[in-house]
């Protein structure tokens, strides 16, 4: 055996001992993970394990490959760089949700039982985990939201210790005295006593005094945020049955 050829089995032979080497680095790696991490959530866990798994096989692949006769190290660092590109690209939403849930986590803008919304999406927060977030809608469907897009959108929490206030604003014809509409309009919201924040008061508040119409706003503060739709629809309802009860009666002085 010539000394050339001595050299390629002998780097064959390393080529195959890092890949052994490797194996039992990724292996240990997953053990390491899940002893030290055992209080973190599973999905944690699982995708730590699989990720840096991957960057231990990456990086022990090129460096096997490395060992390889015909094989220049500019093209080993060129590999490497795009096996780290790669990986970042790979790892970009599992980082992104980690440092969102962080920072949430910090600040507590939002905790499991808040009405909150993100974009488009309103409903109830259910689950908390390190990639996303659920919500569950009035309509009973389910939105996975990635924490990442709490990074990027506003987030309007409706569950404060105030109540959810409801504004429903409302124009009427300036002949209609103001002061009967207002008792009317208190009259409605506290026919919603039992939805509204417990010790609230049903306000009503003078937007625009015109030459030809009034506008008014009726507030309410509400315990339940689920129901806001469909207590603004019935209180619509009822407000302008009385508007329209008040027209009658002028038109018949």
């Amino acid at each position: 055996m010539d000394y050339l050829t001595l050299e390629i089995v002998v780097k064959l032979l390393v080529s195959v001992g890092v890949l052994v080497i490797t194996a039992i680095a990724a292996r240990s790696y997953k053990r390491a993970v899940e002893r030290y991490f055992s209080a973190a959530h599973s999905l944690l866990i699982e995708s730590f394990q699989r990720y840096g798994s991957l960057a231990i096989w990456t990086f022990g692949i090129l460096l096997a490959l490395s060992q390889l006769p015909y094989i220049n190290s500019w093209a080993f660092v060129a590999l490497l760089a795009l096996a780290g590109a790669l990986f970042i690209v790979a790892t970009r939403t599992l980082t992104s949700g980690l440092i969102a849930q962080n920072l949430y986590a910090a600040y507590n803008p939002f905790k499991i039982g808040d009405w909150i919304q993100v974009g488009e999406h309103y409903g109830r927060v259910v689950h908390i985990n390190p990639i996303h977030t659920t919500l569950v809608t009035p309509d009973n469907e389910l939105v996975t939201i990635p924490n990442a897009v709490f990074l990027e959108k506003v987030v309007v929490n409706y569950s404060t210790p105030e109540g959810t206030r409801l504004s429903i604003p409302i124009s009427v014809d300036s002949s209609i005295d103001v002061g009967e509409l207002e008792k009317r309009l208190i009259k409605v919201g506290e026919e919603f006593r039992s939805e509204l924040l417990e010790g609230s008061k049903v306000e009503v508040r003078v937007r625009a005094l015109e030459k030809d119409y009034t506008t008014v706003e009726l507030l309410l503060r509400l315990a339940n945020p689920a129901k806001r739709g469909y207590i603004a629809s019935e209180v619509k309802k009822r407000v302008w049955a009385e508007i329209a009860d008040l027209k009658r009666r002028k038109a018949s002085e």
